[in-house]
């Protein structure tokens, strides 16, 4: 099995979950994709680390919104360095901190006219995705890729391509859900 269909397997068994759920855009599921299961699993994180890491070639860092994204660019921060090609990374917070440097951005992203991959578990509407290219772009940083790992087409990748992103995601919902 490659790792590809490993991870499947790890978001079909660990971040799937039927029962009644709202949506972060407020329309309602019978079932949720929590790939926090996934991605902070010892497993799961070295398999999203691995894909992550080959989807963003070509850019300087890799960064996300605050929670979802942290343990994917640590994972893929880490993977990179194991295999010899390192990618510094940055996660975006939806507010300033309220204390110490006040950062909206909290790690290593690249100086103006720098190129970054943005990264994110899973995309619905894109408003928490939007939201950090928004204050990536306004440091002067280009966004080179965005990369999920599960798309629930509910408009925010078609809003992605729409802008002109270079938009990938590892799975659709309909992988799992048919």
């Amino acid at each position: 099995m490659g790792d590809r269909e490993r991870l499947f397997e790890l978001v079909k068994d660990m971040g799937l979950v039927s029962g009644d759920f709202i949506l972060s855009s407020g329309r309602k599921a019978s079932y949720y994709f929590d790939l926090r299961m996934v991605t902070l699993f010892p497993e799961g994180a070295y398999l999203v680390g691995k894909e992550v890491l080959t989807l963003a070639s070509g850019a300087m860092a890799i960064g996300g919104p605050a929670i979802s994204a942290i343990p994917m660019v640590a994972a893929t921060a880490v993977v990179g360095f194991w295999e010899g090609r390192p990618i510094p990374s940055f996660i975006v917070r939806d507010s300033p901190k309220a204390h110490g440097r006040y950062k909206v951005i909290e790690g290593h992203l690249p100086p103006r006219g720098g190129k970054v991959s943005m990264v994110d578990d899973v995309i619905t509407t894109g408003s928490s995705l939007f939201r950090s290219i928004e204050a990536v772009e306004a440091e002067g940083v280009e966004v080179v890729r965005v990369i999920t790992i599960l798309d629930r087409h509910g408009g925010g990748s078609d809003s992605l391509k729409q802008k002109g992103y270079d938009f990938i995601s590892l799975f659709s919902e309909e992988d799992f859900v048919k």
